[in-house]
């Protein structure tokens, strides 16, 4: 009886199949991720100083070495023109970060600004895939070396396919993120490919890396992640910045979700001020690239600036270069203009006052400093 009854069943309702109308839906729901028009496109190349004999708006008549050269050119002016940055969690009056793409253009193009990882990491991908390239994001832990072990899902990196050989693109990690792609291979593959079990991070002696491996915390030590890792020269150990699990794709959705953590207040980003940009071998002390990034972009990438709260630091080639300490918020706002070229307009400088991000000396800190407390 049972059996029949499976039977009628069965004739009533024929087994599920991809039926042409699925699959076609599916393609659909691909093909209308976001994109940028060839105008966008253009005013984003203007954005990174891409010279004119450089632009290349599709990439699919490119052969494989001209995709993975072209990738790591916009690479290189994306990381020294737009910085990682968090500014809109503190000079702002509803310290709101948006990742749409349309928001995400008008903010780093249209603006001048750079983004926090998910804004940067978003945005590029968004780019990557209007000019062709086989991009998707994976979401991404970051280790915490003062608690000895991974966060949650508070990252994200660009994985682009060129020829069946994946690379990893970071934009929104900072100094010590991959200034050129690296590619998804185990070390006995990277020594075929290129000879080399490790790649020069910037300056001579600074390097990088992609080990496949579990972390500590899974349980199951039977699943391997990428864990991306940087040491400032041969003589130290290894240390892991994040790692990511290549076959699980991020969408849209998922960065919108995510970057609702970088609002709370349990994430860095609110409480403390962060930006960073990578700076080349054409940039003098006394005339950061923003002066002219014509030149600045000839240069070979050799360091970064890093402004942390109410301190800027300047390394070339692995030395600390400069060290300035701001006593107030005019002296941090004037230079987020010189070695950032970004400008707050007076409605976003209003925004921090107040608040704990804020460079200012309380009353009862002046009286407890004078020791009249």
């Amino acid at each position: 009886m049972l059996l029949s009854h499976l039977c009628l069943r069965s004739r009533a309702f024929p087994p599920f199949s991809a039926s042409n109308r699925f699959i076609s839906t599916t393609r659909t729901l691909s093909s209308n991720r976001p994109k940028y028009t060839d105008l966008q496109v253009a005013q984003y190349f203007d954005r990174i100083h891409l010279a004119t004999s450089q632009r290349i708006f599709s990439v699919d008549s490119l052969t494989s070495a001209e995709k993975l050269a072209y990738l790591t050119l916009l690479k290189k002016h994306h990381l020294v023109a737009v910085p990682y940055e968090n500014l809109q969690a503190h000079y702002s009056w509803h310290k709101g970060l948006g990742v749409s793409p349309t928001r995400l253009f008008r903010k780093i193009v249209g603006h001048g600004r750079g983004g926090w990882c998910f804004e940067t990491n978003q945005f590029l991908n968004t780019v990557l895939i209007s000019l062709g390239f086989d991009a998707v994001l994976a979401g991404s832990r970051v280790f915490e070396p003062l608690n000895n072990r991974y966060g949650g899902l508070i990252h994200c990196v660009n994985l682009v396919d060129i020829d069946g050989v994946q690379y990893m693109l970071d934009v929104g990690f900072g100094g010590y993120g991959p200034p050129r792609p690296i590619p998804l291979l185990e070390e006995p593959e990277l020594m075929s490919a290129i000879g080399t079990k490790t790649l020069q991070h910037v300056g001579p002696r600074a390097e990088m890396r992609l080990v496949r491996q579990a972390i500590p915390q899974q349980l199951d030590q039977n699943r391997r992640l990428w864990v991306y890792q940087f040491r400032p020269d041969a003589s130290q150990d290894w240390m892991s910045m994040c790692c990511f699990n290549a076959e699980f794709e991020f969408l849209p959705e998922d960065i919108e979700i995510l970057n609702t953590h970088g609002m709370s207040r349990t994430c860095f980003a609110s409480r403390e001020l962060l930006i960073q940009r990578f700076t080349t071998s054409n940039e003098r002390l006394d005339a950061p690239g923003s002066r002219n990034m014509e030149k600045t972009m000839d240069g070979e990438l050799d360091g970064s600036l890093v402004l942390y709260q109410n301190r800027l630091k300047w390394r070339k080639e692995g030395d600390l270069k400069l060290d300035l300490k701001f006593k107030n918020e005019t002296e941090r706002v004037e230079a987020l203009e010189h070695f950032f070229g970004i400008v707050l307009e007076d409605e976003e400088r209003e925004g921090i006052r107040g608040t704990v991000g804020e460079i200012r000396e309380s009353w009862f800190q002046a009286a407890f400093n004078s020791e009249s407390i």
